[in-house]
């Protein structure tokens, strides 16, 4: 996955939509978090998934198990 935005221009506060990635893309990313820091994100989670704040608090909770 390769996406034309840059790091910095992401916030804590964007939505998926805002960024435009479609649910693929999303299920992408999910992928390399879970590779990244070797942790499973369960679909439940996923699914809710509406910022990037959202899947940055499932990380972080996942990480401190």
């Amino acid at each position: 996955m390769q996406s034309d935005l840059e790091i910095g221009y992401i916030k804590p506060a964007d939505t998926f939509h805002s960024l435009e990635f479609d649910s693929i893309e999303v299920l992408e990313i999910v992928m390399c978090i879970e590779d990244e820091f070797a942790i499973n994100i369960g679909d439940k989670d996923i699914e809710s998934f509406k910022t990037v704040q959202d899947v940055i608090n499932c990380v972080t909770k996942e990480t401190e198990k």
